[in-house]
């Protein structure tokens, strides 16, 4: 069990079988006005890797996650954020900046 998180970081719990994992991880940064603050984390990794042109088989060893897990991710962005793929999200985030936010 982890006592005290160390500043800057971010804790996933994942599960491997039988295995509880908890993972430090350093968060993304995301401008409070953008589309991605409506996302989880893991969700906001997910689409940023998505939007490097990272596959799903990419991301999902980037993260140690299934495939299927990546692509449940996106879907769940996806819904939030009213997009159907990976185009609609790039043209949403199109105007955005580096984090996310407005360019400016």
């Amino acid at each position: 069990m982890v006592d005290r998180i160390p500043d800057g970081l971010a804790v996933s719990q994942l599960r491997l079988g039988d295995v509880e994992l908890l993972v430090l991880h350093h968060p993304v940064a995301v401008a409070p006005d953008s589309p991605l603050e409506q996302l989880t984390p893991r969700q906001r990794e997910v689409a940023l890797l998505a939007l490097d042109g990272s596959s799903n088989a990419d991301i999902a060893r980037k993260c140690s996650v299934h495939a299927r897990v990546v692509a449940k991710h996106l879907a769940a962005a996806y819904r939030r954020l009213g997009v159907g793929s990976r185009a609609e999200l790039a043209a949403l985030l199109a105007g955005a900046g580096p984090d996310g936010g407005p360019a400016r």
